[in-house]
């Protein structure tokens, strides 16, 4: 995932959320859409923060090709941005069920688990972010920034 589209995901996740975050690899803002309309709109409806459309195409998209992690992922992170943790959950992890080392999907559940005020199982995946890409890595420094700013510590 390059730099700047990092940026734009943290700039669409820290509107809706009110806390900063970027996006977790994997998944990619923009990219990524394994030639699938559906996938493609869905990261429209991201951008465009609009949560139903989101979950609509992906699902379309994971009707179509259900071992798309990235679109599982996305799933998630819509479900999550709509209020429905207990279906970002569901979504994320499928997506580490189908790909173990999805940055992006440790990143999002994590996030999901601190919202959920399960800052144990936020640090589960801390720790495999740590194994998977180390502590400099932006999925990492964001989970953790994530789990400090609600004032959990890290």
């Amino acid at each position: 995932m390059t730099l700047w589209m990092q940026w734009i995901a943290v700039a669409l996740v820290a509107g809706a959320s009110g806390l900063v975050l970027a996006a977790g690899g994997g998944g990619g803002i923009v990219g990524n859409s394994h030639g699938d309309a559906a996938y493609d709109a869905g990261v429209k409806a991201v951008e465009r923060q609009d949560w139903k459309g989101a979950i609509r195409q992906f699902k379309a998209s994971i009707a179509s090709n259900r071992f798309n992690a990235d679109a599982h992922n996305w799933l998630g992170f819509a479900y999550r941005n709509a209020g429905d943790l207990d279906r970002a959950f569901a979504e994320y992890e499928e997506a580490l069920t189908l790909d173990p080392q999805h940055k992006g999907a440790h990143e999002y559940v994590g996030e999901a688990y601190v919202i959920a005020k399960n800052i144990p199982k936020a640090r589960e995946h801390l720790a495999a972010l740590e194994q998977l890409c180390g502590r400099s890595c932006p999925e990492y420094q964001e989970l953790d920034e994530f789990i400090h700013k609600a004032g959990a510590g890290g």
